[in-house]
């Protein structure tokens, strides 16, 4: 029957926009009918999900092609009953906020008519008290969190901007936009949007959207486009229209380079690329170095292979590793994130050296760490880099920075190959350009702690001093001061936490409870270890530091390798088996 054709046909989703089904999500590639299906006349849609495994085909029926795949074999053909086309923003927001009204009708320009000089006058009818009631709170509302809702369209102009008056956040993250042109149109009518997070709203080609001629983004300082599939040439294009942007989350979109002028972003105070696959770090030194008031650039994930610091922005020329600090790029620079990198060489940690701001560093799982023993790995870093403060989210005490100078003085010093150096009979190497190369700091820590032989630890020392650390053992709400050395095993502080609150040792399921020196414990919960959290002293903590207990999780580790410090709290934790 054509006419109910007709009426199924309008409810068929546009070709390019977003769609869930069954809890997973693609795009519309084709609406319409298969030749050869029968019966004949009946309507499919042709999908593209984001989710590979799940297609079928590339978009074949019966050898005829109906649409394109971007990845091969990941097409599929829905009845449109199956097919969610979402909501738009203005219901999310009503099914978040105010789930009770949803009958109150709520379209603003219904509650209006319009003289014949196109003035508005307000209309009467049912419920429209309670409407404006809840409109009025809904224009309270300064920040605006609807992610996974299921949202593929922003209500036309002017509903939001009348309503959502004070609203300076809005965090989509996860919701069904396919286009930048709804991004454009959402930002338009909130005028005081500060912060937008559009994450994981898979969005068309920015080139397929005329860019607006007025900025939508005047007041975002918070910008979140993580895994929205856009290219940096395409975010170079939107870097006019955010003139005040302070921070660019731009993660997992398969970003291979940065390449681009020098310019834009003045404002810009952190950068985050996390999960790309970015490999050379020049494009990203050439585009970012000169911004005077970048503070954080996070990297984790991607695949870099080294760091170099160059004289000049224009030249390929590297600092003089032997200057630290040297560098007058990165002016602002605190800190950097490298985790899961492919950083192959120590000489990277030593340019990293070079930039005088850089307090906070993140190098974890990278391939350079393996050349040295992993209770060493940490000291390692730490002297080679003299103004670090945090490292890998735990604070560089006092104490440590000194015991990770020594120890590295002792351990580059030269020795004959096969023979274990021994610093009482050695003399300090000869400081030839290839050494300083390897080793910058060398020299100036020689000046601040003395040869290898006067680092060395004697054997008649009782370990006072700094050879002992003073730590704070916290169980129950009760706290015990012990002195441990920083050589202390993970393994041996269990030890000494079992003797001192007498808590048994572990028990296998199944095993009745196993004796201690201490009280027993109630036999039907059978504890399985116990989990020890560091907290570093708060005066030893930089502000920009993170504060949470770090977890000494590897029996074998000594102390010093997680960077426990002087009046340190280890904070002791029970887990049982179920």
């Amino acid at each position: 029957c054509p006419a109910i054709m007709g009426e199924v046909a309008t409810t068929l989703p546009v070709v390019g926009s977003r769609f869930e089904s069954e809890g997973f999500y693609g795009t519309v590639r084709y609406t319409g009918t298969l030749e050869g299906f029968v019966p004949e006349g009946t309507l499919w849609v042709g999908v593209e999900w984001d989710d590979p495994s799940r297609g079928k085909h590339s978009g074949v029926y019966k050898e005829k092609k109906y649409f394109e795949c971007r990845v091969p074999g990941s097409g599929s053909f829905l009845r449109p009953d199956k097919v969610n086309k979402g909501v738009t923003f203005f219901e999310a927001v009503k099914g978040k906020y105010m789930p009770d009204l949803q009958e109150v009708d709520t379209n603003i320009e219904e509650m209006y008519v319009y003289t014949i000089r196109e003035h508005k006058v307000p209309v009467q009818f049912v419920g429209r008290e309670k409407a404006f009631e809840w409109f009025a709170g809904l224009g309270e509302l300064r920040a605006l969190v609807i992610p996974l809702m299921n949202v593929s369209m922003i209500n036309p102009p002017p509903l939001l901007s009348h309503t959502f008056v004070k609203v300076r956040e809005v965090d989509m993250r996860g919701n069904m936009l396919g286009s930048w042109e709804q991004v454009f149109s959402l930002a338009q009518q909130l005028p005081l949007l500060e912060t937008l997070n559009v994450s994981s709203n898979k969005l068309a080609p920015l080139s397929h959207t005329p860019l607006p001629e007025t900025s939508p983004f005047q007041e975002i300082r918070i910008f979140v486009i993580n895994d929205v599939g856009i290219t940096w040439s395409e975010i170079e294009l939107l870097v006019p229209l955010l003139p005040k942007m302070r921070e660019l989350h731009a993660g997992r979109n398969g970003l291979t380079t940065v390449s681009g002028p020098c310019q834009g972003m003045e404002e810009l105070r952190v950068l985050d690329l996390d999960g790309n696959q970015l490999v050379d770090w020049a494009p990203i030194w050439k585009r970012f170095c000169e911004l005077p008031c970048l503070e954080h650039v996070i990297l984790n994930e991607n695949q870099i292979q080294s760091i170099t610091i160059y004289e000049d922005r224009d030249t390929n020329v590297p600092v003089d590793v032997t200057r630290p600090g040297s560098s007058a790029y990165f002016p602002s620079l605190q800190s950097i994130s490298l985790n899961n990198n492919q950083i192959s060489s120590w000489d990277s940690i030593n340019m990293i050296n070079c930039i005088s701001t850089v307090q906070n560093l993140r190098v974890q799982n990278n391939p350079f760490l393996a050349s040295v023993p992993r209770s060493l790995k940490r000291m390692m870093v730490v002297a080679r880099i003299a103004k670090l403060r945090v490292l890998n989210g735990s604070t560089v005490t006092a104490i440590e920075r000194v015991d990770s100078e020594r120890t590295y003085i002792r351990m580059v010093q030269p020795h004959t190959p096969g023979e274990e150096p021994d610093p009482a009979e050695l003399a300090p190497p000869p400081l030839d350009p290839q050494f300083l190369k390897q080793h910058p700091r060398y020299a100036d820590l020689i000046v601040k702690h003395g040869t290898p032989a006067e680092t060395a630890p004697s054997p008649s020392t009782d370990m006072a001093g700094t050879e002992y650390l003073t730590v704070i053992l916290r169980y129950e709400q009760k706290d015990v001061t012990k002195r441990v050395p920083p050589s202390m095993t993970v393994a041996s502080l269990k030890q000494l936490v079992h003797r001192t609150f007498g808590i048994p040792l572990p028990q296998a399921p199944g095993e009745g409870p196993s004796g201690s020196t201490g009280p027993r414990r109630k036999p039907e919960r059978r504890l399985k270890g116990l989990e020890l959290l560091y907290l570093a002293p708060t005066s030893s903590r930089s502000r920009d530091a993170f504060v949470f207990p770090e977890e000494l999780s590897v029996d074998h580790e000594q102390l010093s390798y997680y960077g426990v410090g002087n009046r340190g709290t280890i904070v002791v934790r029970e887990t049982f088996h179920d």
